[in-house]
């Protein structure tokens, strides 16, 4: 366990300012039920991230403990934001102190949207004794992939002023500060595109025969009478 006390004025970090932290399901059944079209759907660019807060600033004296030899007390002046830190702080002895006005972290990239596929095509007709058969219609293209939105800054660093006696100098040696920077937050990721539909397979052709049926008359004589054979 730490034995340092910690004081700060840290600005909040842009995740925890977030509003939107997860991402708004997509019901796609639903919007392609709805759709007439036969492409894809295309998904939505992400968010902006949400910029670190930049950190405050916080105004101190340290004092010489009047109930504990070894300890001292922290005194605060000012602090922006308020309500931060109580009025007097008692660092027992054997622990120092930090002080921190660190920016908050910029919330990390969002990931876009991933796009619907396209619908397959339809089928052509079969061929009839009329007309040909058709070729299927081409499948519909997938929809795009959302962009995915870039990481945000980090909150810039704050400002500490510490206030000592010149007899209270050796105070300082248990007193450390940070006034840095947020990170910046990682970048998005974008979406993944929608595949294409199929094409519709074509119509099944048939072959139409023509059959010629001939008939042929002979002369045949039976019995002094003419016949008529057809063959």
């Amino acid at each position: 366990m730490s034995r340092n006390v910690v004081l700060s004025v840290n600005g909040r970090n842009g995740l925890d300012k977030s509003t939107l932290r997860q991402q708004p399901e997509q019901h796609w059944d639903l919007v392609r039920a709805a759709s007439t079209s036969i492409h894809g759907i295309n998904g939505t660019d992400a968010p902006e991230a949400v910029p670190g807060e930049p950190a405050g600033l916080l105004s101190i004296e340290l004092l010489e403990s009047e109930s504990r030899p070894e300890g001292f007390v922290v005194k605060t002046l000012a602090q922006v934001p308020e309500n931060r830190i109580p009025q007097l702080t008692e660092i027992l002895p054997h622990r120092d102190v930090v002080f921190q006005a660190i920016g908050g972290d910029g919330e990390p990239g969002r990931k876009g949207g991933d796009g619907t596929p396209g619908r397959d095509g339809m089928p052509g007709t079969n061929a009839s004794k009329a007309q040909d058969a058709t070729n299927g219609t081409a499948g519909g293209t997938g929809g795009r992939a959302g962009a995915g939105s870039n990481g945000a800054d980090g909150g810039k660093g704050g400002m500490i002023n510490i206030c000592v006696d010149e007899d209270n100098t050796h105070l300082l040696l248990a007193t450390t500060w940070d006034i840095s920077g947020g990170n910046g937050g990682g970048a998005g990721e974008h979406g993944i595109p929608g595949p294409g539909g199929k094409g519709g397979e074509g119509g099944r052709s048939f072959t139409w025969n023509k059959m010629a049926i001939n008939i042929v008359v002979r002369k045949i004589a039976l019995d002094g009478q003419l016949s008529l054979l057809r063959t």
